[in-house]
């Protein structure tokens, strides 16, 4: 971005934060599109969420990666700086199912705990898969869980 698109920028905002009005949604869009990185909306649990496309890396995790300043860094990261105005610390993290959202909304510094480590969930999956006779994939399913956690859960490990 040329020296004058970044002051027509920081002059569009008044230096004011960005409220949510629609405003910080336009700016991240533009801020975005000059880094070539398209946004796509898709039906999410928590809302419209935004998936990148046309971003040059792809982690296998689903984030989109992008070179800023000669390092490569996650978008979410690169919008997370964007709207609080730090670098996270730490990793960011969805609040939203969606495999690589990049909505400011959904996304946070802060890690969910694991949904097993709820003691209810652990027996009801258990007895379920006793008494009922489910398996770990429609258990899964019914739970929003992978796989994985389920076998853990039901192996006894968690």
């Amino acid at each position: 971005m040329s020296r004058r698109g970044s002051r027509t920028a920081a002059a569009a905002t008044n230096g004011a934060a960005l409220v949510g009005n629609g405003e910080l949604t336009a700016y991240l869009r533009v801020k975005l599109a000059s880094l070539g990185i398209t946004v796509s909306e898709v039906d999410g649990a928590y809302g419209a969420c935004w998936v990148a496309r046309g971003a040059k890396h792809r982690h296998p995790s689903g984030w989109s990666r992008i070179c800023v300043g000669g390092r490569t860094k996650s978008v979410a990261a690169l919008i997370f700086a964007i709207v609080h105005g730090v670098e996270p610390v730490a990793p960011v993290w969805r609040v939203c199912a969606t495999p690589g959202c990049i909505r400011a909304e959904h996304l946070t510094a802060v890690r969910r705990p694991r949904a097993t480590t709820d003691k209810p969930l652990r027996y009801r999956l258990r007895h379920l898969h006793r008494v009922a006779g489910l398996d770990g994939c429609t258990l899964a399913r019914r739970f929003a869980l992978t796989v994985a956690v389920v076998q853990h859960v039901l192996a006894g490990s968690r």
